[in-house]
């Protein structure tokens, strides 16, 4: 793991991050990541990502941008729409940088011990095993790895999402190659321990449309669907309004300046 380290506004030379002395050095007073967090090593692409789209960004307007993004996520889910879910979801770590700053400011603040969760994570690693790609899975395993403020717990459900992703992906390829396949007997072609949750992922499949399931009798057959993945790049969300912007006005009473034509003199 990387040794963490801050400079303190107008001081040259790091403070460990173990000190305690980073967290009153690391906002100002709008909420902005000035000294910014400064690691050892290779940063995530993740969080070089966020850095570029959200420099000038606050700590606070971040997670407030976080809590509208996963609204849309959840949202997304609701209406069956899982390649907005899982977008809106993987958009939502690109503000991690910010959600950790907060988190830290939190724990100066009120104390605790409880890890640091990201439902952005929690629902990736749930969909890029059926949706996305294995570059996917890579960028968020960095980022948890990077950080020790994450709960070490993630990384056991990435190496899931590893595993289900292979799954996936020779599974596919078995219907593909053998259409109608029984979905009872998919198990013992492909060797696979548990059937559970090998049915649940061909549930999964085939609820975004990467597989067709049409009912034989008590079972299943399986035919190969023509939904395509989505495609390997880091999906980016265009900022909601200019970053340095000022708020725009609101007039009180209407939405027009000008006076109604009986109070005119």
């Amino acid at each position: 793991m990387p040794e963490l380290f801050f400079f303190k506004a107008g001081a040259g030379s790091p403070v460990p991050a173990d000190s305690g002395q980073h967290l009153r050095h690391s906002l100002d007073k709008s909420g902005c990541i000035l000294p910014r967090v400064i690691t050892m090593g290779k940063v995530p692409a993740i969080v070089e990502r966020g850095r570029r789209m959200y420099r000038r960004m606050s700590v606070q307007d971040g997670m407030d941008l976080e809590l509208r993004l996963h609204y849309k996520a959840q949202d997304a889910k609701k209406a069956k729409d899982f390649d907005s879910f899982l977008k809106y979801s993987l958009q939502t770590l690109n503000l991690i940088e910010k959600k950790i700053a907060r988190y830290r400011e939190d724990r100066r603040k009120f104390g605790g011990e409880h890890p640091l969760y990201s439902h952005g994570i929690l629902d990736a690693c749930r969909l890029l095993p059926i949706l996305g790609t294995k570059a996917q899975l890579n960028d968020i395993r960095e980022l948890v790895d990077h950080y020790p403020d994450f709960d070490k717990g993630l990384l056991d459900l990435i190496q899931r999402s590893f595993e289900d992703f292979e799954t996936v992906q020779t599974a596919c390829e078995y219907i593909e190659n053998n259409p109608g396949t029984k979905q009872n007997q998919l198990k013992a072609a492909l060797g696979y321990r548990d059937g559970r949750h090998l049915a649940t992922l061909v549930k999964d499949l085939a609820t975004v449309g990467k597989i067709e399931r049409r009912v034989a009798g008590k079972t299943h057959e399986l035919f190969i669907g023509q939904k395509s993945s989505i495609v390997d790049k880091a999906v980016a969300p265009k900022p909601e309004a200019p970053q340095n912007a000022d708020p725009i006005p609101t007039i009180k009473g209407g939405e027009s300046k000008r006076r109604p034509w009986w109070k005119r003199k």
